[in-house]
């Protein structure tokens, strides 16, 4: 079975980076980047949106 592969990544100085490592800390400070913008923890918060269960339920 093949795998898809991510051969180069440019970076935000527009430099393409090929090692994976670099790669790696690209993606996760990407996202991290993301979401923290986003505040999702506040978006997502559906802790209103549902019954509380008792025992019964359980």
């Amino acid at each position: 079975q093949r795998k898809n592969k991510v051969g180069l990544l440019q970076n935000d100085q527009g430099e393409w980076v090929s090692k994976s490592e670099e790669q790696e800390k690209m993606v996760t400070n990407f996202y991290n980047d993301l979401f923290h913008k986003l505040d999702i923890r506040d978006a997502f918060c559906l802790s209103q949106c549902f019954p509380i269960l008792d025992e019964t339920y359980v």
